[in-house]
């Protein structure tokens, strides 16, 4: 079985400048769809 990295990428909302931040999760491959991958 395959390990995949998916990165979550949000603006975090702060005021007065958002950011751009992210995560990153291994996750167990093959995914097929978007639906595949947790939240």
């Amino acid at each position: 079985m395959s390990k995949l990295k998916a990165e979550y990428i949000w603006l975090d909302g702060h005021k007065p400048t958002s950011k751009l931040r992210s995560k990153t999760k291994i996750i167990d491959g093959p995914i097929k769809t978007v639906a595949d991958i947790p939240e």
